[in-house]
């Protein structure tokens, strides 16, 4: 046999070089194929490629580019697929920005949906091969692997990364090649048909082989030349399994093989890897962070923002209850000196807290879940450091602990047990309020202490590595007790000999299972404290009175702006143009940012065969699994992509994030109106709904403009200023009304227009505080704002009411 293939081999070099010396007569049509440009510089479609790869790959080829026009493409088309911002991406997220950009690219939407249902099958050999690019090292070029959380086993090397995105692109356009191919032999016809059954028969192979050799893959050049024999060689070769066809995997691997072996240079772009050295953690004396009273909301830096700080300078003390021992990690001191200030009882200390409280409550209702708290976490950590790795590598190190500074902090604040509206069966005691913020903090970093000293005797070595099994057994405990005396807590400070140190064992073990577990660990360092009446105990115990959430402002008596200074404020007319689905049209006082928010969306709400068309194309954008209902993550997702596309980067992003609290209100909004209440497949319990419909996509983005009128209002009343800033804690207190009530009048709002005199506004303001609470949240400013369009019976109060009947 092995002179055969000898013998295969020079027929078909003879052939191809025969074939480079022949003129070749082309069409006008294949003259075009082959003008498509190389994609990455590696691989060029041949004129045997179908129009559909064609079309495929002059969407994505300027993905791949490595110039600057390829640079902006690949960030803007990484933050659509990017959905949750952390910088991974799975192959379902890449499936999204796939279908987004056909959609956005191809004007047909049928054409688009056609062609991204038609090189599926190859989506995930480009992810596969991509997400492997990048490989951290240590000094010994020993591959190493961090697992995103401690709940996975899931490791950075289980996704793309922004790095590895234009590797994954010119993947795409390869993989789609092979796979135009294979299809091109499966089934006998160019394309996927009903005779397809994603496998290459002998017959097959055989028939249609001639049909391939000119696809630009070099496996492939003159095998329509070959004698039977050969050819039927050749199909043994690629049968990698001898099961008597050929899968889609072995053609694929079969056309990387012979690439690599040619030292072609799709074959080095397919067996790429870069190795990035693992950075050694910085001396304390050059640590670098940032701030922590003024991390950045969206953990971008400056170099303004940045100052160094000598990590030896002075302890770090937390809430005046804990610091961390001399025996800490440096990790530990590193997280506890970003979130320490958090829990200090000041004024500067406040406004950290208000900041924070705001980025965390995204939803704007007073409540953080725990995921919120965690992206609050996260964002604080990326935001002060340079770079991204360790921000990253804080977070994911005492990740563990979050779970338990959480459930600590949210008993701290006892209510009467009601259940939160739109919601089964929660209370308030199931989220942690800003009033137990600053505690949650202090808990974050004594948790962080505590899992600290854990993880150190877990594995007997510092930090979580191979060896970690979350449970610490008796050897362990024996063998490195001696090395947590000093971490700050008085549990193991008294642990003089073998003896103590075994009756401690015993007494953590709580449930004798011969392993101490992560709870059970906190619980007794927790139960030590509070019997030796420390400090530390006393907030531990959870009997204390949460923290008063006051304004930090200076008192000033409240004061009402004369006509003259009313006159003042800048007003202009806005054009009708503007006006959403014929029932809303922004106030002559509305900021820059509202009217192009609303720029960017009213089109979407307009009654007309034009705005059905747009509707169509932007819900498929939407819909990125394709099952004809949006969640709010897909809607966010579509919101960010539209202003991302509307406008340049650096603005749409800032309009996305400046009226993001508004954009659940439009979505409970509108889910449910078309009332059909069809089961959602791929779901237990859920309805359609439960989701937006194409049904609901008109009055979505038509809410979607009234809900950001609304919140442009109550953000310029939050902290007495247009947009947000650092004043801003996402309530609105009585002075602050009395203060800006005039200069809301011309907002589009009857509920805003007809209030006169000081009576009248302090009467609006007991009105909007449906709790009594001396505060007035986003919901209940938007609740009363409806409320009054209905009562006035408005054009607008009537869409509502309408809606409201559905």
């Amino acid at each position: 046999r092995k002179p055969r293939k000898k013998q295969l081999r020079e027929q078909r070099k003879s052939i191809v070089e025969k074939n480079k010396k022949q003129e070749v007569t082309l069409t006008p049509a294949e003259k075009e194929k082959l003008m498509s440009p190389i994609a990455g510089g590696v691989y060029k479609p041949g004129i045997s490629s179908s129009p559909d790869l064609l079309e495929f790959l002059m969407v994505f080829r300027p993905y791949a580019e490595k110039d600057t026009v390829g640079y902006k493409l690949r960030r803007d088309g990484f933050s659509i697929a990017d959905g949750n911002g952390n910088n991974l991406c799975s192959l379902s997220e890449l499936e999204g920005y796939i279908r987004a950009t056909l959609l956005t690219k191809i004007e047909d939407d049928n054409r688009a949906k056609q062609l991204f249902a038609a090189f599926r099958p190859c989506y995930i050999r480009a992810f596969q091969n991509a997400k492997d690019v990048k490989v951290e090292v240590n000094e010994d070029h020993k591959e190493i692997k961090h697992t995103i959380s401690f709940e996975s086993e899931a490791t950075y090397d289980d996704y793309v990364t922004f790095d590895e995105f234009r590797y994954f692109n010119v993947y795409l356009c390869i993989y789609a090649g092979m796979f135009d191919a294979f299809a091109t032999i499966d089934g006998r016809g160019a394309g996927r048909d009903e005779n397809d059954d994603k496998r290459i028969e002998l017959s097959e192979w055989m028939d249609c082989r001639g049909n391939v050799q000119h696809h630009g893959f070099a496996a492939l050049e003159g095998i329509g030349d070959l004698d039977e024999d050969m050819a039927k060689i050749l199909f043994e070769e690629m049968d990698d399994n001898g099961g008597g066809m050929v899968l889609l995997s072995e053609w694929c691997e079969y056309l990387t093989k012979k690439e690599v072996e040619r030292g072609t240079p799709m074959g080095d772009m397919l067996t790429a890897r870069f190795e990035v050295q693992a950075k050694k953690p910085r001396a304390r004396r050059q640590s670098t962070i940032v701030d922590a009273a003024h991390p950045s909301e969206f953990s971008k830096l400056s170099a303004r923002s940045i100052r160094t700080t000598d990590l030896t300078d002075k302890p770090v003390i937390v809430a005046e209850a804990y610091q961390p021992g001399i025996s800490s990690s440096k990790d530990l001191i590193d997280f506890v000196r970003i979130f320490a200030p958090y829990a200090e009882k000041n004024d500067e200390a406040m406004k950290m807290r208000r900041k924070g409280y705001s980025v965390a409550d995204t939803n704007a209702n007073g409540e953080c879940s725990l995921a919120e708290l965690e992206n609050f976490i996260s964002s604080t950590l990326l935001g002060s450091f340079v770079g991204n790795v360790r921000g990253r590598s804080l977070f994911a190190l005492f990740r563990p602990s979050y779970i338990k500074a959480y459930n600590a902090a949210k008993a701290i604040k006892r209510n009467d047990g009601s259940v939160l509206a739109g919601t089964k069966n929660a209370t308030e005691d199931d989220f942690v309020s800003l009033c137990e913020f600053r505690v949650f903090n202090a808990y974050l970093c004594i948790y962080a202490g505590m899992f600290d000293a854990f993880a150190r005797i877990d594995g007997m070595g510092e930090g979580r590595d191979e060896n970690d099994d979350m449970r610490v057994d008796l050897n362990e405990w024996m063998t490195c007790y001696e090395t947590v005396k000093d971490h700050g807590f008085v549990a193991f400070k008294n642990v003089s000999n073998d003896e103590e140190a075994r009756a401690a064992f015993q007494s953590m073990d709580d449930n004798d299972g011969g392993k101490v577990l992560l709870g059970e660990w906190c619980e007794y360092v927790k139960k030590a404290e509070i019997e030796e009446k420390t400090k530390m105990g006393k907030l531990l115990s959870g009997d204390l009175k949460p923290t008063a959430v006051s304004s930090p402002k200076q008192k000033k008596s409240i004061k009402t702006p004369t006509k003259a200074a009313a006159k003042k404020v800048p007003s202009r007319r806005i054009p009708k143009s503007l006006k959403v689905a014929d029932v809303f049209i922004p106030g002559d006082s509305s900021t820059d940012e509202l009217l192009d928010f609303i720029h960017a969306f009213r089109p979407l709400a307009v009654k007309s065969q034009e705005g059905t068309k747009l509707r169509h194309s932007k819900f498929s954008l939407a819909d990125t699994n394709g099952n004809g209902c949006c969640s709010l993550a897909e809607i966010d997702s579509f919101i960010k992509a539209t202003l991302l596309k509307e406008f340049p980067q650096g603005k749409g992003l800032k309009l996305f994030f400046t009226f993001r609290p508004s954009y659940i209100r439009a979505y409970q909004e509108a889910k449910g109106i078309a009332q059909d209440a069809k089961k959602v497949r791929g779901a237990k319990d859920a309805t359609d709904d439960d989701y937006i419909t194409f049904a609901e996509f008109r009055i979505l983005n038509a809410f979607l403009c009234i809900y950001a009128a609304m919140y442009d209002v109550f953000a310029r009343v939050d902290g007495e200023g247009e947009g947000r800033d650092e004043n801003d804690d996402m309530r609105i207190e009585l002075s602050e009304w009395m203060s800006c009530y005039r200069k809301v009048k011309d907002r589009g709002f009857v509920a805003l227009k007809n209030v006169k005199s000081d009576n009248e506004a302090k009467g609006v303001f007991k009105k909007m505080d449906a709790d009594g609470g001396g505060m007035v949240l986003l919901k209940e400013w938007c609740d009363f704002l409806k409320k009054e369009e209905m009562a006035k019976k408005t054009t607008l109060g009537v869409f509502f009411q309408k809606l409201r009947k559905h």
